[in-house]
């Protein structure tokens, strides 16, 4: 009887999973869709193996013979915490390296200029990759933003300004140069580069706090035992995206997008976003993506409280020769807007209507609009002209008068006429007119 009622209830199961298997065939084959489609939409070339061609590992000889030859000042010990962030990086979160190789071609060059400015290993650049994968808008649940995962204490710390209005820990230039002069503090304060990483994530308190436990040994492999487990793993696993980024044959036969090279340029009066893109021809989501810390594309600066915007080199160029114009429509959008909101306030139902109509048009900046008053009006404002025969060109840090004119293809006697200058001395900031 038994017997009997085995083979009825296995009879049954097998009945009932071949009335299955079609179903689960197709969610095999959902599957393997979905995955073929998120590696299709990966990096070309790039997968979910990142570690070299050849490489375990476990070759700790092979590892330090690669990475000796970057020539950095960074110790780059090797160890299982390290084998375990490898691992980690090519199995786990390969797409982590992934996406920040998307845009290492944009933002790698403003790191390596800062960082060498300061006179700091350039391996720092590696920092910004697990710290927000090379995203200038990437947000912590606790509150840290930007490229370099700033705090608002830490921000303000610095001197970045943090208000309604801007937001500098999302500036890419501000937030590398106080990335630097932290890094720098830090390196100063303990001596050693790995202590000092040690302390860009847990804070220079804990990392002496854990020293003193450890017997006043500055060494982090030493001392990591005393920090909080993210450092722990935190340092390895910048170590581990260093090799990666440097040695990985398939991060390397990625050579992603050629993006221009960029240009801060200080803004001294009332600017909108929309004057700046239509004179220079930069479009208005690579500008607020650039310049992302301004929270309103109007900004109104002065000579006390100039902005410093990025943009590519030739519209930077473009915006030296056509400042004033741009000011001057910038500036009068924003009058008549005030003039108009007053009269909004003042209840004037003609005024009003008129509001409505310029609302739905959106009048053009370079259009007139006559508002009657009882007061006779003051003559127009002339418009600053635009000259195409000369442009400007800002003096950067360890420029010469020489070097400029080498840039432009002119001799210093024109560089020194056109700018009535009595020697060859120029400072950072300057305006030079250069006349084609």
């Amino acid at each position: 009887m038994k017997n009997y009622l085995f083979l009825f209830l296995f009879s049954n199961i097998i009945a009932l999973f071949a009335q299955l298997q079609p179903a689960f065939n197709n969610s095999i084959g959902r599957i393997d869709s979905l995955t073929k489609q998120y590696m299709s939409e990966l990096p070309p070339k790039i997968c979910n193996h990142l570690c070299i061609d050849g490489f375990s590992p476990s070759n700790k000889s092979f590892f330090e013979e690669q990475m000796n030859s970057l020539g950095s000042e960074i110790t780059f010990g090797y160890n299982e915490a390290v084998y375990g962030q490898l691992r980690y990086f090519s199995y786990n979160e390969a797409s982590f390296l992934c996406r920040a190789m998307v845009n290492k071609n944009k933002y790698f060059p403003i790191f390596e200029e800062t960082f060498d400015k300061y006179n700091l290993p350039t391996e720092l650049k590696y920092i910004s990759i697990i710290e927000s994968a090379l995203n200038p808008n990437a947000k912590s649940r606790a509150g840290a933003m930007g490229l370099w995962q700033f705090m608002p204490g830490t921000g303000k710390y610095l001197d970045l300004t943090i208000t309604n209005k801007i937001d500098d820990r999302r500036s890419i230039k501000a937030s590398t140069e106080k990335a630097a002069e932290y890094f720098k503090y830090l390196h100063n304060m303990f001596g050693d580069w790995l202590l000092a990483i040690a302390a860009y994530n847990a804070g220079p308190g804990n990392v002496r706090k854990a020293i003193s436990n450890a017997g006043g040994v500055y060494d982090f492999w030493v001392v990591s035992k005393y920090l909080p487990r993210e450092t722990q793993n935190y340092v390895p696993r910048f170590i581990a995206a260093t090799y990666l980024m440097n040695f990985s044959t398939h991060i390397q036969s990625f050579h992603g997008v050629n993006y221009p090279v960029y240009c801060p340029i200080e803004i001294s009066d009332t600017l909108e976003f929309e004057q700046l893109c239509r004179f220079t021809g930069i479009g208005m989501e690579e500008c607020k993506a650039l310049n992302s810390q301004f929270r309103f594309t109007n900004l109104k600066g002065d000579a006390k409280n100039n902005f410093e915007m990025l943009l590519p080199y030739d519209e930077a160029m473009s915006f030296l020769e056509k400042k004033d114009s741009i000011y001057y429509y910038s500036k009068n959008l924003i009058l008549v807007a005030e003039v108009l909101n007053d009269s909004l306030k003042a209840k004037d139902s003609l005024t009003s209507t008129l509001v409505q109509k310029i609302a739905a048009d959106k009048i053009a900046a370079d259009k007139n609009l006559v508002l009657k008053e009882e007061k006779p009006q003051k003559p127009a404002e002339k418009v600053p002209p635009v000259t195409k025969s000369s442009v400007f060109h800002q003096v950067k840090r360890g420029e010469t008068l020489y070097a400029v004119s080498k840039k432009y293809n002119v001799s210093l006697e024109e560089l020194r006429a056109w700018n009535k200058l009595a020697n060859n001395n120029i400072k950072v900031g300057d305006r030079l007119l250069i006349k084609k």
